[in-house]
């Protein structure tokens, strides 16, 4: 959801707009439901199609608890904390709850360029059981895996 409270690890800045691209995505289609996730509970919200929740990427109980939310998700982004540790936990309960699911699409984005050998590898392992990308840019990965 992205926290403007300069107090939290992984903020915006106090510039920053709690929750724009839930609504943009929101506004892409209206058959969109979006369900964010965020570490500071102070910017949850919920509006129309938009309903938010609290996750610490950092503790996989709270991951676990978050994505089982709803069933029906058929992408599901990490967008958070982008730390190694956080992302990978993102994927192990997304992978846990989700793998024998069809067509569900796991995104992480943002993973720091400096971790390209780790990720690497855990594309090479999971594409022996699902479709996946690691897609490099300048300055970042995407890691997208398609069950």
């Amino acid at each position: 959801l992205g926290t403007n409270n300069i107090d939290t690890l992984s903020n915006m800045g106090i510039l920053g707009i709690p929750g724009a691209s839930a609504r943009a995505f929101k506004n892409y289609n209206q058959k969109i439901n979006f369900i964010g996730g965020d570490v500071d509970k102070r910017i949850l919200f919920q509006e129309d199609r938009i309903q938010t929740r609290h996750v610490d990427q950092l503790e996989l109980n709270s991951l676990n608890n978050f994505l089982s939310i709803n069933s029906k998700m058929n992408l599901i982004i990490d967008d958070g904390l982008h730390t190694n540790q956080s992302n990978i936990n993102f994927l192990a309960s997304a992978l846990d709850l989700h793998a024998k699911d069809k067509d569900k699409w796991i995104v992480i984005e943002d993973i720091h360029i400096e971790n390209t050998l780790v990720w690497e590898h855990i594309t090479s392992f999971l594409s022996k059981k699902y479709k996946t990308w690691l897609i490099k840019t300048k300055v970042s990965l995407m890691f997208v895996l398609l069950t």
